[in-house]
């Protein structure tokens, strides 16, 4: 199993996070369930994700967005912040988001008929990984990288912005830390010239998980009401970037 492995800077006493090399058998990687499409299981029996899954594929084909936001709640509930209403909405954007979707589910939504566009999208913005809580850093890390060659699969030369994951909890905990390493990971392949290829052409890693957590560790509930879900007014600054971003993006 791959993780991230640290360096002591011994002058100044600092521990820095460096990536683990990406090197994968096929046999790590189907272990991995990051990496295999799957639908949740209805555990209540009410559909609910179904019925979202269907009305995004009929959105797919019936709009005529230029940017495309899928993921997790923590996109599905950018869509109804003052961000979105004030600024990104005016980008002709849809919402995919599911709450609860891990990435696998969102590997399999795209797979599945939800980018089935008949109309040229210029940008995606892909935020997951959060709720694979029983999974590594590197197997969310390695989900997200396919996910990024199946979206790049469905609309050829689009740009996809990767939002850094956010950390969680209102004090530290191992999740906050795998989420830390995810983040690692995402850096290195898609920012790092070093490791450009044909999947990280065109994609945007967006550090948005900088300056969420106090100097004494904790988080607010006044940035996360719940510690775990963004407020309308952090979602207008942590999610700034993103919206720039995909400006930038729209008038080339």
């Amino acid at each position: 199993m791959l993780f991230a492995f640290c360096l002591v800077n011994a002058s100044a006493n600092v521990v820095q996070l460096r990536p683990a090399p990406h090197r994968f058998t096929r046999e790590t990687r189907m272990n991995n369930p990051c990496v295999i499409p799957r639908r949740p299981e209805d555990e209540v029996g009410d559909q609910r994700w179904d019925s979202m899954h269907k009305r995004y594929v009929n959105e797919a084909r019936t709009s005529e967005p230029e940017v495309v936001f899928v993921g997790d709640s923590i996109i599905q509930q950018l869509q109804f912040t003052t961000l979105w209403n004030e600024r990104i909405n005016s980008l002709h954007c849809l919402n995919f988001g599911i709450g609860g979707d891990r990435v696998e589910n969102v590997l399999w939504r795209v797979l599945n008929g939800e980018f089935a566009f008949n109309t040229k999208i210029k940008a995606v913005v892909l935020l997951v990984g959060t709720n694979n809580t029983d999974c590594t850093p590197h197997e969310v890390f390695e989900g997200i990288v396919e996910i990024v060659k199946a979206i790049k699969a469905k609309i050829p030369n689009v740009h996809i912005i990767l939002p850094t994951l956010l950390p969680r909890g209102q004090n530290p905990n191992p999740y906050r830390e795998r989420n830390e390493h995810v983040n690692t990971f995402l850096l290195d392949k898609f920012e790092n010239n070093a490791n450009a290829d044909e999947h990280t052409a065109n994609v945007h890693v967006i550090k948005i998980h900088e300056h969420i957590i106090r100097g004494d560790q904790t988080i607010s509930h006044h940035v996360m009401h719940d510690y775990l879900h963004l407020t309308d007014s952090a979602y207008s600054n942590i999610f700034a970037p993103v919206y720039e971003k995909l400006v930038q993006l729209l008038q080339q």
